[in-house]
């Protein structure tokens, strides 16, 4: 139902709303770096403190919606005047920004595929101030930001120092390269600005006034004339002009001013303010005594037939001009680019592409006319190839490069989350996450697979290999890849020669032995003094649910998080139980008897000290009945136990007994 508020307050607050926008807080740099270092700065572009209360964090994870993910301010929150507002996770550990400097420390964890927005709520609307992302897209890795691809991963971005306010339209403020994005892209890890924003607000030029050297036309053949431009204010923060000529054929002018004849004639010189004032101003120049030279008016670029995409790696691509007139004298032109990281280009207008992405080509007139013309190639297919795994992780650098392995890889692992799929080969291993699916084939573990393709991130501590096409069939099956034997000492100390490969480490105990495993939970194991810890990484697997043993030895997953080395079983196959502790000590010296043996409905147990819990295992593990302190002597009902083999766990007195039973 709409709210009926009288007009006189609805000026009011129509007043106090736009009063407030031309102060609103804006992101003034985002930090999405290696493992905890997460953080966001805002900026009071104001002359008074701004209140937070009215905002609010809100967060879209994984291309969602913001749903509920909404995060408010501390009370009583304000920010000076021109100052900033910083919250950073509270093991942030990025060198250049202290966390003693922070304003809060308990920001969520976010990815470079989370947008992130600046909300600002009052009693008749709800306005999105900023937003870095958008909600409801998953970008892969992150969005380009600057002509930086994935810069929201792994990169520092810093707001350009003369923007003023926020930017609800995230396309627009990521821009498209360094010149009309909103954001300086920094590398991965970069905080030494967190806590300090350089604000320079635009100064908008207001006049311009054209004047030459003391002559209005130019009367020698070829000849030039320099234009001289005053700008006011004197202090306006960006002053550049674009100059053009309203006769090209009569004379051009380049973008300093200086005007060059071609033929008898006049024309007008125009200089035009760029920084958004409208700003421009004009003067004739009168020509004569020209011995009637055509330059070059318009330039069309394009590829070869029509081409616009390069498809092959470190294909090739060759452009074409069309020049009007066609009978302009001088129809040489100079051939660039944009991006030469991306591709090259030789003077006869051959483009060859060295990256993924997009390339501007341009090419110019050398008749002095400054005439150019451009188009857009967009750059696919392209990849480095690498002889193995090994090579790959050391070539890792965060700038998007596709890598191709040229070598077998084996399969020793898969999930259903995010398609993951752990691969190593004799000298090292690597994490495959594909949340789009991108590899279509069917694999099973012991799978060989050539030719994998894809990008690298770092995620948590991870490398992760992110597929970008599918390899095509297994090249082998059934192959077995042996578990290195690693000590606890060398696991730990050494994890990146052994990260994302198939690891054993034998007889560790463990603290929560007689619990169950739970998913996703880390626990603690030791041999000695020396800790490993072993997580239950992988959802469904057949050994949750069953008792924690007391010792075991245990193949799995060499896996990171949050720079914690743990090693992850597979399955219940990967865990082997050593003999229990007690299982040598009679049940006599423990005083414990159970009976009858086999039983039918009920099982008895009698001991001589109080008895903490009884737990009744399945013969492969799994946790079926537990009971609570029950003193001395006891039942447990098992009429729901299907015929067969089972355990049952006696915790009395810190000490546990495993004993055996039919269930008839």
């Amino acid at each position: 139902m709409k709210r009926i508020i009288p007009f006189f307050i609805l000026v009011l607050l129509s007043v106090a709303s736009m009063a407030q926008n031309g102060t609103d807080v804006f992101f003034s740099e985002y930090i999405e770096g290696n493992g905890n270092n997460k953080a966001l700065e805002i900026f009071n572009p104001g002359d008074n403190d701004l209140d937070l209360s009215p905002y609010r964090l809100v967060y879209s994870v994984n291309g969602g919606q913001w749903d509920m993910n909404w995060r408010n301010f501390p009370t009583n929150s304000n920010i000076p005047p021109k100052k900033t507002w910083t919250l950073a996770n509270s093991q942030f550990t990025a060198l250049g920004f202290s966390l003693e400097n922070a304003d809060e420390l308990d920001i969520p964890l976010f990815s470079g595929n989370d947008a992130i927005g600046l909300m600002r709520i009052s009693a008749v609307d709800t306005v999105l101030v900023d937003v870095i992302g958008i909600p409801g897209v998953d970008p892969g890795s992150g969005w380009d930001v600057a002509g930086v691809i994935s810069a929201t991963a792994n990169h520092t971005l810093i707001r350009k120092s003369n923007i003023e306010r926020g930017n609800s339209n995230w396309e627009a403020s990521r821009g498209t390269n360094e010149t009309d994005s909103e954001w300086i892209v920094k590398p991965t890890d970069f905080a030494d600005s967190l806590g300090q924003h350089f604000f320079r607000p635009t100064i908008l030029i207001t006049g311009i006034k054209l004047s030459n050297t003391a002559q209005d036309s130019i009367k020698t053949d070829r000849g030039t004339l320099q234009i001289l431009a005053e700008i006011l204010p004197l202090t306006a923060t960006d002053k550049k002009l674009l100059w053009s000529s309203s006769q090209n054929l009569v004379a051009s002018v380049d973008q300093n001013g200086l005007v060059l004849a071609f033929n008898d004639g006049s024309c007008w010189i125009r200089a035009f303010a760029v920084d958004g004032s409208g700003m421009a101003d004009s003067v004739m120049i009168t020509t004569l005594n020209q011995s009637g030279t055509l330059p070059v008016n318009s330039i069309l670029v394009d590829g070869l037939a029509g081409q616009d995409t390069i498809f092959l790696n470190l294909g090739s691509l060759q452009m074409t001009v069309a020049i009007k007139p066609e009978n302009a004298n001088n129809k040489i032109i100079e051939w660039g680019v944009d991006n030469t990281d991306i591709a090259g280009i030789t003077q006869d207008g051959i483009l060859s592409a060295k990256r993924n992405g997009k390339v501007l080509v341009t090419a110019k007139s050398t008749d002095g006319s400054e005439i150019s013309g451009s188009a857009l190639v967009v750059i696919i297919g392209q990849f480095s190839e690498v002889g193995n795994i090994s090579a790959l992780r050391q070539a890792y650098r965060a700038d998007g490069t596709v890598f191709k392995i040229t070598s077998e890889s084996v399969l020793t692992h898969q999930v259903f989350n995010r398609n993951t799929k752990y691969v190593q080969d004799e000298g090292a291993g690597i994490e495959i996450d594909d949340p789009f699916g991108k590899i279509a084939t069917v694999f099973k573990e012991g799978d060989g697979i050539t030719g994998l393709t894809g990008y690298l991130e770092e995620n948590y501590g991870m490398l992760q290999f992110h597929p970008t096409e599918d390899p095509g069939p297994a090249t082998s099956s059934n192959l077995v890849h042996n578990p290195l034997e690693l000590s606890v000492t060398e696991f730990n100390s050494n994890f990146e020669k052994y990260e994302s490969r198939l690891i054993r480490i034998n007889h560790l105990q463990f603290d929560q032995a007689g619990e169950v495993f739970l998913e996703l939970m880390n626990y603690t194991t030791r041999i000695g003094n020396d800790i490993a810890v072993l997580r239950t990484e992988f959802a469904n697997a057949d050994f949750l649910g069953t008792m924690i043993p007391d010792s075991a030895n245990v193949t799995g997953i060499a896996v990171q998080l949050n720079a914690t080395s743990k090693i992850a079983p597979r399955s219940l196959a990967d865990i082997s139980r050593l003999p229990h502790p007690l299982s040598t000590v009679s049940a006599g010296v423990l005083h414990i008897q159970i009976y009858p043996n086999p039983a039918d409905e009920v099982l008895f147990i009698d001991c001589a000290s109080e008895v903490i819990s009884l737990s009744i295992f399945s013969s492969d593990g799994k946790l079926l009945i537990r009971k609570g302190k029950c003193g001395s002597s006891s039942s447990i009902d098992i009429k729901a136990l299907s015929k067969g083999i089972y355990f049952v766990n006696i915790e009395i007195q810190g000490s546990q007994k495993q004993m055996r039973f039919i269930k008839k």
